[in-house]
């Protein structure tokens, strides 16, 4: 199996200290932990942008249509809203429609929506 190569892959990691420099060898389990943490970092911070960017677009949809559906919390990947029962029907269309629009990626964004009278009951 051909491994790609990686900076990881020579067990290495250079070390600034003070105007020197020290190569410290790492353990396997170490450097399979540096790898995983090396990949999960921009995925992590781009799931995080991705609902920034939802919040934004969701918050503007209720400003500019006057609705009375208020996003009260993120958890996560998750936003939560206080819905009232006339607007229902339009957040569970529109909310998961414009959160899934907000980047064009080469796989597509899907955004789920649970309705319950707790966030425990939306599950």
């Amino acid at each position: 199996m051909m491994r790609r190569s990686t900076p990881f892959s020579k067990r290495c990691v250079a070390k600034l200290c003070r105007s020197t420099c020290r190569l410290t060898v790492l353990s396997r389990p170490a450097t399979s932990a540096a790898e995983r943490q090396a990949i999960n970092a921009p995925m992590q911070g781009t799931a995080a942008d991705l609902i920034k960017l939802a919040m934004i677009a969701v918050q503007g949809t209720l400003d500019r249509e006057a609705r009375a559906t208020r996003m009260i919390m993120q958890v996560h990947d998750e936003l939560v809203f206080e819905v009232p029962e006339a607007e229902l029907a339009w957040a569970r269309e529109a909310v998961p429609r414009i959160m899934a629009g907000v980047a064009a990626l080469a796989v597509p964004l899907v955004a789920d929506v649970g309705v319950g009278a707790n966030w425990d009951q939306a599950h």
